[in-house]
């Protein structure tokens, strides 16, 4: 009786040891979020301070994720798909001249607008008037 428990004690904790260190070195190789990797978004913040702030976010193609408003104003807001080189020519130019327009955002309130939307030109914020807003835009390359 003596032998046979020895036994089984000597199993489990042999077992226990081998499940031990078959798991000590492994990583977590799972993706913990809903996008793979390669496929995160890029994001920039844009606080409107005083006057107008247009500017090229991002040159070529890619996809327009969100819109995050963080604080309200009277900002009156267009991301447009830059169909013309105007504006990755020139990042000082007030606009494209000829532009698809992705998103428009008039008297927002504060929360996240989700486009999901692809441009294949650039993606270029415009701000059509208004001011004293902040917010984030998600976009992948």
């Amino acid at each position: 009786m003596k032998k046979t428990n020895i036994v089984i004690f000597a199993s489990l904790a042999l077992a226990l040891i081998v499940i031990y260190l078959s798991l000590k070195g492994r990583e977590n190789t799972l993706p913990l979020g809903s996008v793979s990797v390669t496929s995160e978004y890029n994001a920039t913040s844009t606080p409107f301070d005083t006057g107008q702030t247009d500017g090229l976010i991002q040159t070529g193609y890619g996809t327009l994720g969100s819109l995050i408003i963080t604080s309200t104003g009277d900002m009156v807001i267009s991301l447009l798909d830059a169909t013309t080189t105007e504006a990755a020519v020139r990042p000082s130019a007030r606009r494209a001249t000829s532009s698809a327009e992705l998103a428009r955002i008039d008297t927002a309130t504060v929360g996240t607008y989700v486009f999901d939307v692809s441009f294949v030109d650039g993606l270029y914020l415009d701000v059509v008037s208004g001011a004293n807003g902040t917010t984030t835009i998600t976009y992948r390359k």
